[in-house]
């Protein structure tokens, strides 16, 4: 017991830093665009260090652990990068060749002012010079007329044309401002009308049950509330602002509201406090309540879309239940680092993302300056 103690406390010790190590790699990569070959030339050396210390610790071998995360991080960067998949899209948008393509529906439908839109995960691409496979997400948008008959999850075919949206307004964060040297336009696909096609209704049936309570919910709503009112429960309960009026967007946005339409953590805190005081009354071990907790948290986030500050909430929420569940002692810092690491290593472009900037750097100074706080009032 006191050998996995004292592992663990070094886990814990080890991930700030390790986490730093990672995202200076992720931003080099971006940035200083090192060649991929010596990367990895670089990494063979440091994960033999890694075996050598795992097996025989030597004086500061930590450094290599260190090290090792970092060239990882650049490496992940780079790969990102030099996607192939993003030149194709681009030289395709460029030439404005008439392409075809078919994929998963990964979003719900929107209506915007002149066009039906929604993000599409691209399995097959084909023109008349290519036939490519590929795992892309891009924007899909359609001219209004028939609303489509599919829904997320559908497989879907596509005639249309890339476009780089040139004039496309893009959110940025300093991170982005000083590591990102270039930044290519965003590459839209517009589907031609009458030219989309379903290949398969349902992605199986998780999709279906998804489908299914979101309609019920939706139609729930409608029933038993007026119109704005039902538009702002799905925009709070199932993240679905399509129906919001720009007039009311813009009221919660002026009056720094927005917040309560946008599923977040905010969301995620209260339904799992709400779901742990309703398990308590059941006679279930710790663990069979927070693998539940896990299950609904999951099965919420993706009903909801998995948009991105969804998607960062359940990440924090396994890795912080992860340790209630291994009966650890509950260590913020080691949670930020952990939840960090495995954000950035599912989209190491997510260092750019605002909203992941803001979140974790509002969490780390409560975490690090609330101490300092209490013992000042307590005085």
């Amino acid at each position: 017991m006191r050998m996995e103690g004292t592992s663990a406390h070094r886990i814990r010790k080890w991930l700030p830093p390790v986490s730093v190590a990672f995202l200076l790699g992720i931003l080099i990569g971006f940035r200083f665009s090192p060649s991929i070959y010596l990367l990895f030339l670089l990494l063979f050396p440091a994960l033999i260090s890694i075996l050598l210390l795992i097996f025989r610790p030597f004086p500061g071998g930590g450094i290599f652990v260190l090290v090792t995360f970092l060239l990882v991080g650049a490496i992940m960067a780079r790969l990102q990068a030099i996607s192939q998949d993003d030149q194709v899209f681009l030289q395709l948008a460029q030439e404005r060749k008439v392409a075809e393509i078919q994929g998963v529906v990964a979003s719900q439908i929107f209506q915007g002012d002149h066009v039906y839109y929604f993000d599409l995960k691209v399995k097959r691409l084909t023109d008349l010079e290519r036939d490519w496979g590929t795992n892309k997400k891009i924007r899909v948008l359609l001219p209004l007329g028939k609303e489509p008959d599919f829904e997320r999850g559908a497989v879907v075919t596509i005639l249309g044309k890339f476009r780089a949206a040139e004039g496309n307004k893009v959110q940025k964060g300093f991170l982005k401002d000083l590591f990102w040297e270039e930044e290519g336009p965003e590459i839209l696909f517009y589907g031609f009308a009458g030219q989309a096609k379903i290949t398969k209704k349902s992605g199986g049936l998780l999709a279906a049950l998804l489908q299914f309570i979101h309609r019920r919910a939706t139609l729930s709503f409608e029933r038993y509330l007026g119109r704005d009112q039902a538009a702002f429960m799905r925009a709070m309960v199932l993240g679905d602002r399509s129906d919001l009026s720009e007039d009311l967007n813009n009221d919660f946005r002026d009056t720094g509201l927005f917040h309560i339409i946008a599923i977040s953590g905010q969301h995620m805190t209260i339904l799992s406090s709400l779901l742990f005081a309703l398990l308590n009354s059941f006679p279930i071990s710790r663990r069979a309540k927070v693998f539940l907790a896990l299950l609904f948290i999951a099965f919420y986030g993706v009903l909801t879309g998995l948009g991105p500050s969804v998607f960062r909430s359940v990440v924090m929420a396994f890795v912080l239940m992860l340790g209630m569940v291994l009966g650890r002692e509950r260590d913020m810092l080691s949670s930020i680092s952990l939840s960090l690491v495995v954000l950035l290593a599912i989209n190491p472009q997510l260092v750019f993302d605002v909203g992941l900037q803001l979140s974790f750097l509002a969490t780390l100074g409560i975490v690090l300056l609330s101490p300092f706080f209490l013992e000042r009032l307590e005085r």
